[in-house]
């Protein structure tokens, strides 16, 4: 096994000529020694042995230059990262088996490469091995653990995906790839469209949606309230645990207050103003008659797209599982009839609270 570790200082392709002539000289000299006569150095050969030797003496990949020189087409340079872990990427790199490095030296010289925008959705590890990289290859850059040049960690699938798809590119401003010439932000599994939950503080009290309607310091009133909260019934969510569900209290809260048309409109500039405040668009997508039924499902795909809109704008998203699936996402995609949140592409993983209005997201 050849010895990978990488070291910059030394590279194969400047240094093998010179390196194997003295090798030649040196063994070609021992030879003449030992049997004391004059060999033509013309047909001397150096064996596959003394090759390795030579190659393992400079202590590097013989596909370093070919990897690096790709490597650096794709964005992803020394100068784009922490320091040390553009040696620790190639390190990552080399450390695969020589069949593996090997295919991937084949697919950087294929014109054939793959195209994000031909494949807004798919699976890398099937798509990898459609265009001849190994598993193991696919698996070793899918989460380096490395850090950008601001000190951000590079999430996982940022690298594989630049390095598997010809119109993908490590961005050089913001965001975290470029997509033919369009930014695009890459959310692994859990990702959310929204700030990270706090410790447990409402967004807004889980009264708001009545809150127009009742006496809020009268006990009684907030006690019936309860009740009609505590006999809607959250999926899989014991009574204590979804005491902060926002899809229960929209639902019990139209239930509870007599002018549907008021507390409907309450509901909507609540939403709104967790959300959307700049640009108020709860109405299109949560209706009366989705709180009239109690579609609770069709009520958090609502709010859902509500959150879509208030995060996304024009941002573009690749997000991404840990079994290699993945989804090219745009504010239109998710929103669209039958798009990714309609389809159950794109789930929350966890219920909107008003102590979490903003959950997190998973790809499936």
């Amino acid at each position: 096994m050849l010895n990978k570790k990488f070291n910059k200082t030394k590279n194969p392709y400047k240094s093998l000529t010179k390196i194997v002539e003295e090798v030649l000289v040196s063994e070609y000299a021992t030879v003449r020694i030992q049997k004391d006569t004059d060999l033509d150095v013309r047909s001397f050969k150096v064996s596959n042995q003394t090759a390795d030797k030579v190659i393992q003496a400079l202590d590097v990949d013989p596909h370093y230059d070919k990897i690096n020189n790709y490597l650096n087409s794709k964005g992803f340079t020394i100068e784009r990262f922490q320091r040390g872990d553009y040696e620790k990427l190639m390190n990552t790199i080399l450390a695969n088996s020589k069949e593996s490095l090997e295919s991937f030296v084949k697919f950087i010289e294929t014109s054939n490469k793959p195209l994000m925008e031909s494949q807004l959705t798919g699976n890398l590890m099937r798509i990898g091995n459609s265009a001849g990289l190994s598993t193991e290859f696919i698996n070793s850059l899918f989460n380096p653990g490395l850090s950008d040049n601001k000190n951000n960690k590079v999430g996982p699938g940022e690298v594989l995906i630049g390095v598997l798809f010809n119109d993908v590119k490590n961005t050089p401003t913001t965001g975290d790839l470029l997509v033919g010439n369009q930014e695009v932000e890459v959310k692994s599994q859990d990702g959310r469209f929204g700030p990270q939950p706090g410790r447990g503080e409402f967004i807004v009290p889980f009264t708001s949606f009545i809150a127009p309607f009742v006496n809020l310091k009268d006990p009684q009133i907030i006690n019936n309230y309860n009740t009609v909260a505590n006999s809607i019934k959250v999926p899989g969510v014991n009574v204590e645990k979804a005491r902060y569900d926002m899809v229960k209290h929209m639902i019990a809260s139209y239930e509870f207050i007599n002018d549907k048309k008021a507390v409907y409109e309450n509901i909507i500039s609540v939403l709104d103003s967790i959300y959307t405040s700049n640009n108020p668009v709860a109405r299109s997508y949560v209706t009366q008659a989705m709180l009239e039924n109690k579609e609770r499902d069709k009520l958090k795909k609502a709010l859902l797209k509500i959150n879509t809109v208030g995060y996304l704008g024009d941002k573009k998203l690749i997000m991404l599982n840990e079994k290699f699936e993945y989804a090219f996402v745009t504010k239109e995609k998710m929103l669209e009839d039958g798009g990714l949140i309609d389809s159950g592409k794109i789930i929350p993983t966890s219920n909107f609270k008003f102590s979490e209005a903003f959950p997190n997201l998973g790809l499936r």
